[in-house]
């Protein structure tokens, strides 16, 4: 499991740019704790280890990753729609677990408690069992 994170310059994926994106969590039994500083690198070599680390890992996990980081790196990174295609079908994104969980009767401050204990076990690899 490889968790993600960006910050930008702003919203606009057309007219802002990635400032920096933090990578967490293994490639396989190899640990990452990475973080990618386009701000102060430029954009290569930091697109290249982030599209080799994405398409390496097995799963990955981000914050409403779905409709906004991944959307936001192919726009300002030129990443082909194929590949950011491909990182969406191995996404696990807590904010799209949360909206189906309240419309079964789970109150929402229940899922904000328990997100980021759900993203630990994530990133260890234990809550497959709980998700699935």
């Amino acid at each position: 499991m490889l968790a993600f994170d960006i910050e930008t310059t702003g919203l606009d994926k057309s007219t802002h740019a990635v400032t920096v994106v933090s990578l967490y969590g293994s490639i396989g039994q190899i640990p990452v704790d990475t973080v990618l500083n386009f701000a102060r690198d430029g954009v290569e070599p930091n697109r290249t280890v982030l599209m080799d680390h994405m398409a390496r890992a097995h799963c990955l996990c981000a914050f409403n990753g779905a409709r906004f980081d991944i959307p936001f790196l192919m726009a300002a990174l030129s990443i082909p729609s194929e590949v950011g295609s491909s990182w969406v079908l191995k996404l696990c994104d807590p904010f799209e677990v949360i909206p189906c969980s309240v419309a079964q009767g789970t109150p929402l401050i229940i899922l904000l408690t328990l997100s980021p204990l759900l993203l630990l076990l994530l990133i260890r690899g234990d809550a497959h069992s709980i998700i699935y």
